[in-house]
């Protein structure tokens, strides 16, 4: 039986829609105190990212440590690896309150990192080295397997307490409000740096930015938190989503069922593997121009506040016009990045201008990719458990991206240049674009792919 077709009583979809009506109220009415929350929340985490991001401050400890190269390649991933941990957790908090789960499993993932962080400053040598990284590497596993997983339920807590129109700001917001607690705290980690002897310097970069994480979640239990009485209506399906497995499938059915979603997740795959691509351009200026340490700041600078200026205008653009014309100007951008960074790869001698304007256009596409696939996804396939929903599509997404990464290194290690890569990555970014302008439907329109069965005479 098609989830889609079941015959509902009159009275009872009246009585949906007065539901639904009372839950768009109550979501205005709460905005501006939910939207103060995650943003401010973002904030304070981006405050403590600076001494203790993920991936950056922490391969540079495990390279400290003398840690092997494959361990790295490892750990650095994990955020990745870990992805299939969100439809065991956004199945488990599909009908049950999600804030006190964020805030409190967000606190306790930090809490083994914070205390070897602190028994390992006071007591440096009071295990083996090995002892010692196998914790740390523990440490991070939980950290990790707890932030990936709870990605999705906390998207879709922001989803749940966010007008429709406004989705795309407050996505906007919140990286902004990431960008700027990293910007502003940016000094201070690097006076740490320089102040203590390593490896001390990084527990205490480290400690500091954990009791940033860990202050951060109390803005969590602000929330008032909603529920779209559509999604919870399909809890009368009963045991065929109370089971993980039969539920994950059921939904994975519904997005290949869909020609719409088939098409918009082809062309997003794409996007994803052709912005994974772009990881490169760093690797490429660093070895080309020799950078510095410091100078490789620049570009976290601009990754950061690229991100989150377009993240901004391109989520108010989505809040009017809808994601798939944010999905055609991103993919023009990345486009045309990739095409500077090939140009500048190409020249016999790198000016630095035109690598800063290549990786300025990649990066200002990096969390918009996000926001489209997310939203759309939403909107495509509305009534579906939103934590559930982008679970799945990230676990679509995750194998292709992880084997991109690897070959794309293999060619440049074959090669010996960027070229290829850079070429591939523009190749596919225009071929997603065209796909997003031509193929791929928005919802708002209701102008929809429908598949009819024609019966034989």
């Amino acid at each position: 039986m098609d989830l889609n077709t079941d015959f509902v009583p009159e009275s009872t979809t009246t009585g949906r829609k007065l539901a639904q009506g009372e839950h768009n109220k109550a979501v205005r009415f709460d905005y501006i105190r939910n939207a103060t929350s995650f943003v401010t929340w973002e904030f304070i985490w981006g405050l403590g990212l600076p001494f203790a991001m993920f991936g950056t401050v922490v391969p540079a400890y495990l390279n400290e440590m003398n840690a092997s190269k494959t361990l790295i390649g490892i750990i650095t991933p994990l955020y990745i690896t870990t992805c299939p941990l969100q439809l065991v957790i956004s199945h488990a908090f599909r009908n049950r309150t999600r804030k006190f789960w964020l805030a409190f499993s967000y606190m306790l993932c930090v809490f083994p990192w914070l205390l070897y962080n602190i028994i390992f400053l006071f007591f440096p040598n009071s295990v083996t080295h090995q002892f010692q990284l196998t914790l740390f590497c523990l440490c991070l596993v939980i950290f990790a397997g707890v932030c990936t997983g709870n990605a999705t339920v906390y998207f879709s807590l922001v989803t749940d307490c966010t007008p429709l129109r406004k989705r795309g700001s407050i996505y906007g917001y919140r990286m902004s409000g990431l960008a700027l607690g990293i910007l502003l705290m940016a000094p201070a980690a690097h006076w740490v740096m320089k102040h203590w002897d390593e490896p001390g310097n990084f527990l205490v970069a480290f400690g500091i930015g954990n009791m940033f994480y860990i202050v951060s979640c109390m803005m969590l239990l602000r929330v008032r938190e909603h529920r779209d009485p559509s999604i919870l209506d399909n809890s009368r399906y009963g045991p065929k989503i109370d089971n993980l497995i039969t539920g994950t499938m059921l939904i994975i059915q519904k997005m290949f069922r869909n020609p719409n979603y088939r098409v918009f997740l082809f062309f997003t795959v794409l996007f994803f593997v052709s912005l994974m691509m772009g990881s490169f351009v760093i690797v490429f200026a660093k070895e080309t121009l020799e950078l510095k340490g410091s100078e490789i700041l620049v570009f976290t600078i601009i990754q950061m506040t690229s991100a989150a200026a377009f993240t901004i205008l391109l989520g108010k653009l989505a809040d009017r016009f809808g994601y798939r014309s944010v999905g055609i100007i991103a993919g023009l951008i990345l486009t045309g990045g990739f095409i500077v960074v090939t140009v500048a790869a190409m020249l016999a001698t790198i000016y630095v201008p035109i690598v800063y304007f290549g990786f300025f256009l990649y990066a200002s596409t990096t969390t918009v990719a996000s926001m489209v696939m997310m939203n759309l996804s939403i909107e495509l396939l509305p009534k579906q458990n939103i934590a559930t929903l982008i679970a799945a599509a990230n676990l679509i997404i995750m194998p292709p991206v992880l084997i991109t990464i690897p070959l794309c290194g293999l060619i440049i290690d074959v090669t010996g240049s960027y070229v290829i890569v850079f070429l591939l990555g523009a190749t596919l970014a225009a071929v997603s674009t065209l796909g997003f302008l031509v193929l791929v439907r928005e919802p708002r329109t209701r102008r929809m792919y429908v598949i009819k069965h024609i019966r034989r005479p």
